[in-house]
């Protein structure tokens, strides 16, 4: 048995990690995927000890990099790993990284420095929007991570076992499951076109491309006949996909499938034909998620942002023309440079008017390599936070507002398979996007049941779960 180091020609982020020259193992002890080349020490010392590999994954951000870990997760599978939940040791943990704003690039850090410390005999790779920006944090791990950018964690197994790169595809093989989730997410599309001033998403992600429609409606199928009760179509900029309405038409027709919901989509990006679809679809949910990010017409400018104010907002009343109550909420980005008083004091107005029934609220950060980041009149931490804390409370009026419509009302609520680490109670999302809080046995796990609701709060609503659903 011969141990040495990573030849010259292995790729730079392998440097340093002992590597088993398979050829001089004795072929019957290991599996035949390890025979055609070079496998790390410690995998091949698992299959020669009778034992399997196991991977463990910690996703940061967006849908996106939902899809992505669960297609790692699959490839690791079938190169014979077994994925484990957290809690148990892993000899593989993949840190699959987020780097849309500074607090995204501090938890990355720190999930990874928790690993080193607390298992230091694992092997720890970081892969991810934080790779393809090269996160400054990185450097803190050098040597003692591997890495790997967007396109390469595409072939992980090739990165951890020393193959040579494969050529590069710009879509994953698909998946079969969505481990841990209710609800399972369906990647459409990838990587975006625009060149908002705050983004550094169209560095690290690519150039807009787009799935081919027949290998999505084969994922929803697959997922569906898994039993998933809903699906979740996503991507970097979803709006961009032409075949959009004819796979929600497709996906309508598959009668095992009672819920199909968007990601978020551009105002703009809502056609006649996509709302002719969402409105004819038995099961896609009157839900849509528009990122306004600013309500000042001077603020949206200076972000290179696709719409005035007021096309958002005739974008909005077109949709609730069309759609059955549907359920609208939004980002906003608070502190954005050189947003004054009235700036912000628009963005306030604005959301009043529209009557958001969730905001997520986000403070600005420069992200290096945009132009929002070498832009004057920087907001301080002194007008920003107050900012931020204003406009949480206004989007805690509003849902709350939102929420008490349904007061004494029955919702159907898919539930989710875990309960509430504080109450125990268990919860889940009506197709609307409302949380709902209940009481229930295991039984409704994963199911859709009828929930009389009972109070609202700008969290969530509570309710009983009607007694037929739980017999």
């Amino acid at each position: 048995m011969i141990f040495r180091q990573a030849a010259k020609s292995t790729p730079e982020p392998l440097d340093g990690l002992f590597y088993l020259q398979t050829s001089e193992c004795d072929a019957n002890l290991l599996p035949a995927r390890a025979l055609s080349g070079t496998m790390p020490v410690w995998w091949i010392l698992c299959a020669m000890n009778s034992s399997t590999p196991t991977c463990s994954f910690i996703t940061l951000g967006c849908k996106v990099n939902q899809y992505d870990t669960q297609a790692m997760r699959e490839e690791l599978l079938e190169e014979g790993y077994e994925a484990v939940p957290r809690g148990r040791s892993a000899d593989v943990y993949v840190v699959n990284t987020c780097t849309v704003t500074g607090a995204a690039d501090a938890k990355s850090a720190r999930a990874i420095r928790r690993l080193l410390r607390e298992h230091p005999d694992s092997r720890v790779i970081v892969v991810g929007c934080g790779v393809d920006a090269n996160a400054p944090y990185l450097a803190e791990f050098a040597g003692r991570v591997l890495t790997a950018d967007n396109a390469r964690k595409l072939h992980l197994a090739d990165v951890i076992n020393a193959r040579p790169a494969a050529a590069c595809e710009t879509w994953s093989r698909g998946i079969t499951a969505f481990g841990g989730h209710t609800r399972a997410f369906v990647k459409v599309q990838d990587g975006c076109d625009n060149a908002c001033a705050y983004c550094i998403v169209p560095s690290v992600r690519g150039r807009s491309r787009v799935r081919p429609p027949g290998e999505v409606i084969d994922e929803i199928h697959r997922l569906a006949d898994a039993g998933y009760l809903e699906l979740v179509l996503t991507g970097i900029h979803l709006g961009r996909h032409p075949d959009l309405p004819g796979i929600i038409r497709e996906a309508s027709a598959i009668g095992c499938l009672p819920r199909l919901r968007l990601s978020s989509i551009e105002a703009l990006e809502v056609t006649d034909d996509l709302l002719d679809a969402i409105a004819s679809s038995r099961n896609v949910c009157p839900h849509l998620h528009l990122p306004l990010q600013s309500g000042s017409e001077a603020v949206l400018r200076r972000m290179n942002r696709p719409y005035t104010a007021e096309q958002f907002f005739a974008a909005v009343e077109r949709v609730r023309s069309r759609l059955p109550k549907p359920a609208i909420s939004t980002d906003i980005i608070v502190g954005f440079p050189g947003e004054t008083d009235d700036d912000f004091a628009a963005t306030v107005e604005m959301c009043r008017r529209i009557g958001f029934g969730r905001i997520h609220v986000f403070r600005y950060s420069d992200r290096p390599g945009t132009a929002a980041a070498t832009m004057p009149e920087k907001c301080g931490t002194h007008i920003a936070i107050p900012r931020v804390e204003r406009m949480r409370q206004l989007a805690a009026e509003l849902a709350s507002d939102y929420h008490e419509q349904f007061v004494g009302h029955d919702v159907e609520v898919l539930v989710e398979h875990r309960r509430s680490g504080k109450t125990s109670r268990r919860s889940g999302v009506t197709p609307r996007y409302v949380r709902v809080v209940i009481d229930g046995p295991d039984a409704i796990m994963g199911r859709i049941v009828s929930v009389h609701v009972t109070e609202a709060s700008a969290g969530h609503v509570d309710g009983m779960v009607r007694d037929a659903e739980i017999a």
